[in-house]
């Protein structure tokens, strides 16, 4: 936007069953993937090599999934490229793998799935009928490139609409609401609490961080409310997965758990999180379509022996295009 490019926003409702759409988004590690700089330029020859090997013109751009450096990309693709951005995505949050967007293909996959290697501006076109035959070639390339890459595909408009519903939207006013609350006099969680149900489920101070890394970033760090001496532990797999307290679980996937600055309401990815941080986990119910699948989304597929409850109702996300 610096530089003159403006974003737009597309509903679902104006995708075209047969339009051929670009779905592009950061694979590997996400303390990798913030080592290196990235321009406009891995992007738009990652989409044109796509494009080519779909023998088609993408109409508009995708969002796999809402969180993260991956929410961002297809936002930087759509305004480079002069094409909408779909105001949707495959996940309604971030998760570490393909087979999460697996419901976008249900009669199977229809275009090659393109891995760009942003280190040698090198790519490997991927081929099979489903995101479970796809999925470990892509992961064979990403760990040839040392963790980190673009993951480029196309999608028919009729899977597309398959999708979630205005969550870019519903980024856009979680990121306004906590930029603008210390000017309305809200705290953070009273900021988004209108359109998400959030809930602060704890504020403090991190104590310790164990990550370990490799095709995603994994590990839990400490967060230390010093007035109570009550320490909360998070455990993640690229995100967070589970926030306990004293034992006690107080949120777990597929729920939302976010890291924000205390005193500024920055968000945090756990890759940012450094010793001595202030901050505040804020905790944000999914859709039941997440609920309903914890093989899928939820504790069984993250090896969780916790029981799942929900942090609070969900509330449908409305477009700011309405």
């Amino acid at each position: 936007m610096k530089y003159g490019y403006t974003p737009k926003l597309m509903s679902l409702d104006s995708v075209e069953d047969d339009d051929f759409i670009i779905c592009i988004a950061w694979m590997g590690a996400p303390s990798v993937i913030l080592e290196r700089l990235w321009n406009k330029n891995d992007i738009i020859e990652a989409i044109n090599i796509t494009e080519k090997e779909a023998g088609k013109e993408a109409s508009s751009i995708f969002c796999a999934e809402v969180g993260g450096l991956n929410s961002m990309e297809p936002l930087c693709a759509s305004m480079a490229l002069g094409l909408p951005l779909i105001d949707g995505d495959g996940m309604s949050r971030a998760f570490p793998n393909l087979s999460h967007i697996d419901h976008l293909f249900p009669d199977g996959v229809r275009y090659p799935f393109v891995f760009y290697n942003t280190a040698n501006n090198t790519h490997s076109v991927h081929y099979g009928d489903s995101i479970s035959v796809i999925e470990p070639k892509v992961i064979g390339a990403l760990i040839k490139s040392g963790f980190i890459g673009v993951i480029c595909f196309g999608l028919d408009g009729d899977q597309v609409k398959k999708s979630f519903r205005n969550t870019i939207s519903l980024s856009w006013k979680i990121g306004k609401a906590l930029s603008t609350a210390k000017e309305n006099d809200q705290t953070y969680e009273q900021a988004i609490q209108s359109f998400t149900n959030a809930k602060c489920v704890f504020s403090g101070m991190v104590t310790e961080i164990h990550s370990k890394t490799g095709i995603h970033d994994h590990g839990y760090f400490i967060i230390l409310d010093k007035s109570t001496q009550q320490e909360m532990k998070i455990l993640y797999l690229n995100e967070s997965i589970q926030a306990e307290i004293d034992g006690n679980i107080i949120c777990v996937v597929p729920d939302i758990i976010g890291i924000i600055d205390r005193d500024t309401g920055e968000p945090f990815q756990n890759a940012d999180i450094q010793y001595g941080f202030n901050v505040s986990v804020i905790c944000i119910p999914v859709s039941p379509k997440l609920v309903a699948k914890p093989e899928k989304y939820g504790t069984q597929f993250f090896n969780l022996e916790t029981e799942y409850k929900p942090i609070g109702d969900y509330k449908e996300p409305q477009s700011i295009l309405d």
